[in-house]
């Protein structure tokens, strides 16, 4: 069984691009990945968490510097129009690759 998307949100704020998705991995583990595209560059994050159920908490993995995103051509200015998920897949592509191989 591959990944399951439970929820995405695609939403500009704060001005910042920000892009949230919910994951049921192959293996039960339920994940989160948060991409935060701000004005301020070394605001924006790429990070991807983990739930654990023991603690009733979400839990760090892995993140991407802000100087190594994909995504860092959209401006908060943008129109939803001009944005897309496509804009994060690359970034999400990598959390989710390093979520799978750290959390077996």
């Amino acid at each position: 069984m591959k990944h399951k998307i439970i929820e995405t949100k695609l939403y500009n704020a704060s001005q910042s691009w920000c892009f949230t998705r919910f994951v049921d991995l192959a293996n039960g583990k339920k994940v989160v990945i948060e991409i935060r595209r701000n004005a301020y560059d070394e605001q924006s994050y790429a990070r991807v968490k983990v739930w654990r159920e023991e603690h009733m908490d979400w839990s760090h993995v892995y993140s991407i510097h802000h100087t190594s995103m994909n995504c860092m051509h959209l401006s908060y200015v943008w129109d939803k129009e001009r944005v897309s998920e496509e804009d994060f897949q690359k970034d999400f592509d990598i959390l989710l690759k390093q979520a799978e191989r750290f959390l077996k």
